[in-house]
């Protein structure tokens, strides 16, 4: 063995490295072979039986660039970032990860097919990607392993989709769908299917929640863009008993009146609100008895925030920004109205400024 410069293969960093022999898995023809690579003495010293470990050579291109990377096959957790702007090929031979849990891809991607074939995997987040449609066949692999996919661009909730998924937690998803599509090639009712799923976040323009399913397991429920009139609040808070988070981003709901509806909401602990053209929130404490944090950031069209709020019993945050001055000044009157009823635990912020009665 002789010393040589370069970065560790195992730990990426390390000053001196030693390079050594390992069997691996060939790419082209799946038959071993042995090849080199460099590990520093510290990551050998620390895994005396490296080179009884498997290897996959990971080939993608960038732009006119050739990358390869080698991974044991046995690795449980692989982080991707090119460092480019270009759409990243991710290579059909991913699949020979056949141990991999985790798979953290910081690019815009394009998913091979074999990625259903990948049955250890339990965390699958990308910056965005295309899902391709999974085959039913005789060998059919089901992904009971899979908790979390994030974030998957114009994601169908199809049939064969569901049968692969089936303890999914926590779905992640945007939609740049073109006008002559209906919502309905997407399959969204079919999300009510996936009766473990805890965490839900859809970011799509102009979706009607007649076309969508929400599964009753949610407890955090994230919408952007949708559009979605005031008035259909209530589906959300009739169909969700145990939501105990609701994040609306960038017009998520709009109109310029929401009246709450009392039953509803009875478990949510968080609401938060980013940029909506809401004038009038009608709410009293009862409408969201066990709130504990409350966010509305470029409300600027919201008169005030409802004095009802401020007497709800569980409630110890109200932050604020970019929001105009008569919220404001409710948010002050809240403050003493409280402050003179011995509520010492209510905090409001004003963007990284605390507000004093």
């Amino acid at each position: 063995m002789e010393n040589v410069g370069g970065l560790c293969f195992l730990c990426g960093h390390g000053s001196t490295f030693q390079m050594i022999n390992l069997p691996k898995v060939q790419i082209a023809s799946q038959s071993a072979s042995v090849t080199s690579a460099l590990v520093c003495n510290d990551c050998r010293d620390m895994h005396p039986h490296l080179a009884r470990r498997r290897l996959v050579r990971m080939k993608y291109f960038i732009r006119s660039y050739t990358v390869e990377h080698l991974h044991p096959t046995n690795l449980r957790f692989l982080h991707v970032k090119s460092g480019t702007s270009s759409e990243l090929l991710l290579p059909s031979k991913i699949c020979f990860l056949w141990d991999l849990r985790c798979l953290d891809i910081y690019e815009a991607t394009v998913l091979p097919f074999e990625i259903w074939d990948m049955a250890e995997l339990r965390y699958l987040t990308v910056k965005s990607a295309i899902l391709p449609d999974p085959v039913v066949s005789a060998d059919f692999i089901i992904l009971e392993n899979l908790h979390t996919l994030c974030t998957i661009r114009n994601f169908k909730c199809t049939e064969a989709v569901l049968q692969k998924i089936p303890n999914l937690k926590k779905l992640k998803c945007h939609y740049d769908k073109k006008r002559s599509m209906e919502w309905s090639y997407y399959c969204l009712n079919n999300l009510a299917r996936l009766h473990k799923l805890e965490s839900l976040s859809i970011d799509a323009k102009d979706l009607s929640l007649k076309n969508i399913s929400f599964p009753t397991s949610l407890k955090d429920l994230r919408l952007g863009r949708c559009n979605i009139s005031w008035e259909e609040m209530t589906i959300i808070g009739s169909s969700l008993p145990i939501l105990e988070t609701l994040v609306l981003i960038d017009n998520a709901f709009n109109g310029y009146e929401w009246n709450p509806v009392e039953g509803q909401f009875l478990h949510l602990k968080v609401l938060y609100i980013y940029k909506s053209d809401l004038l009038w929130w009608r709410a009293e404490n009862n409408h969201f008895p066990n709130l504990k944090r409350l966010f509305l950031i470029r409300m600027h069209l919201l008169k005030e925030i409802p004095l009802g709020i401020g007497d709800i019993a569980t409630l110890d945050l109200i932050y604020l920004w970019n929001c105009g001055d008569s919220v404001l000044d409710s948010a002050k009157q809240i403050l003493e109205e409280q402050d003179s009823l011995g509520n010492e635990t209510l905090q409001i912020y004003v963007g990284r400024k605390k507000l004093r009665s």
